[in-house]
């Protein structure tokens, strides 16, 4: 796996584990937010291959981010990983764009899995645009 990825979660030992987690798993650079606001400057500002975003975060949640981001940044893939699991979240999550959620804890392989799959699916959209 290859690309740059910002990880946008307001717990400071939950961004370390996942760049410890993408460095492993063969990406990078590994960008890093605190919530949606500064995520939003710093996605624009580094152009990431791939957006991480927590759901409860100050100052802006995720799925606002979200739909900022998809605005903003069309094609950029934007995963969910959250500790919510609720069927409202998940449809909302959809509408506002998003490509993934994951649910916290989760395994590696199952993160890994879903990161490839939403990267080769950003990667063929690029290559073969749609409309």
């Amino acid at each position: 796996m290859q690309g740059s990825v910002l990880v946008v979660d307001d717990l400071p030992s939950f961004r370390r584990l996942m760049r410890a987690l993408l460095e492993q798993f063969g990406l990078g650079p590994v960008y890093e937010a605190a919530d949606g606001s500064a995520a939003i400057e710093e996605a624009l500002r580094v152009r990431p291959d791939l957006i991480t975003l927590d759901l409860a975060m100050p100052k802006m949640d995720g799925l606002a981010a979200a739909e900022r981001l998809a605005t903003l940044l069309p094609g950029t893939p934007v995963v969910i990983i959250s500790g919510f699991d609720e069927l409202a979240l998940r449809h909302r999550a959809e509408e506002a764009g998003v490509a993934a959620f994951v649910v916290k804890p989760f395994e590696q392989a199952e993160l890994r899995a879903r990161l490839e799959q939403v990267l080769a699916l950003a990667a063929a959209r690029q290559v073969h645009p749609v409309g």
